[in-house]
């Protein structure tokens, strides 16, 4: 009897130890295929393991342990590495776990040996995804997650169809009026998503700084970071206005923003003539006519040009750009933001 439970703890001890290598192995996304498979392999000879197997096996997991947890910096404790694995193992088919940069840093600190290449360049709040090795079919591969940048892709691909209705159609079309109307649907559409593309970027650059400087911050300074009424616990959304001067502002710890219409014609348009078209095109009613005999916001509605809608993405790319360098004093991080090609649209390369 003694025998037996004494091999049963033998056992026990060697599936824990190589299931905390399988959680640092997939936490660090270092998982192929092949290894998923072998590694599989290794669990079921643990569970056919003899005894003396398991006396030579048990010293080798952990001297990987420790070798493995040095290499990455392992910092956070086994239960919440083992935590996370039990989370990428219950994603859905055709689904991986994703988890944010920052949780990253704080499991482990070497996180960009096997992926050198983007990974220090990724905002706090990207998502990086946890594949425990059902896709990846090389070492080094991650795949990520920028909300700014996806938003930027989205606008690209709109502008993209917006800018191939515009060289079909005459401004009254009526041979095609399916065609003109997609037209003006894809203009106004195109102009939503770069004041989302804009405010999304000013939004990350807002929870980053939060993030890294959260301790010991005062709440008014939260408040305006997060949108967030701390007090009544509800949202309390800043104006895309507010938050291209007093984010900046915040982060750089000036009395000034260092953009403002003044200096900065990009920032200018956006929040002028851009602003109108868009609020116009969001805040949908005819009261404004109705009462005071004005149909300025119905011609911003139904009379966006294509011409103001290149304006409104190259205003949007450029004080983007503006931006990151006033703050962090270039702009490697935005490696995935392109200018529009030589034809006028924005070439494959923005969707790689």
């Amino acid at each position: 009897m003694e025998i037996r439970s004494g091999l049963k703890r033998l056992r026990a001890k060697a599936q824990r130890l190589h299931r905390l290598y399988e959680a640092m192995l997939v936490i660090s996304n270092s998982l192929t295929i092949a290894e998923r498979q072998a590694l599989e392999r290794d669990k079921e000879q643990i569970s056919n393991a003899k005894r003396s197997d398991l006396h030579r096996l048990i010293p080798d997991l952990e001297k990987a342990l420790v070798v493995y947890r040095a290499e990455f910096g392992f910092k956070a404790p086994n239960s919440e590495l083992i935590e996370i694995l039990e989370r990428s193992e219950a994603t859905p088919e055709g689904k991986l776990l994703r988890v944010t940069k920052d949780w990253i840093e704080d499991l482990c600190s070497g996180y960009n040996k096997f992926a050198k290449d983007c990974f220090a360049k990724l905002p706090a709040h990207a998502l990086i995804e946890i594949d425990p090795g059902r896709y990846r079919t090389k070492r080094g591969d991650i795949s990520w997650y920028w909300l700014e940048a996806t938003v930027f892709e989205d606008m690209c691909a709109l502008f993209n169809l917006a800018k191939e209705h515009a060289g079909k159609q005459s401004e009254v079309d009526n041979q095609n009026k399916r065609r003109y109307k997609t037209g003006l649907s894809l203009n106004r559409s195109t102009v939503i998503v770069a004041f989302h593309f804009v405010e999304a970027y000013l939004n990350g650059l807002a929870f980053d700084y939060w993030i890294r400087n959260r301790v010991g911050m005062d709440q008014t300074t939260a408040s305006l970071l997060l949108d967030w009424d701390f007090e009544n616990d509800r949202p309390q959304y800043l104006s895309l206005r507010d938050k291209a001067l007093k984010y900046p502002r915040i982060i750089l710890a000036t009395q000034h923003p260092p953009l403002q219409e003044s200096n900065c014609s990009e920032l200018k348009f956006v929040l002028e003539r851009a602003k109108q078209i868009r609020d116009a095109i969001t805040h949908v009613s005819p009261k404004r006519e109705f009462q005071f005999g004005n149909s300025e916001s119905s011609a911003f509605f139904y009379g966006i040009t294509f011409e103001e809608v290149e304006k409104t993405i190259d205003s949007a790319i450029g004080l983007v750009r503006k931006l990151e360098k006033a703050i962090h004093g270039h702009n490697d991080r935005l490696f995935w933001l392109e200018d529009r090609s030589s034809d006028g649209f924005f070439s494959d390369k923005v969707f790689q």
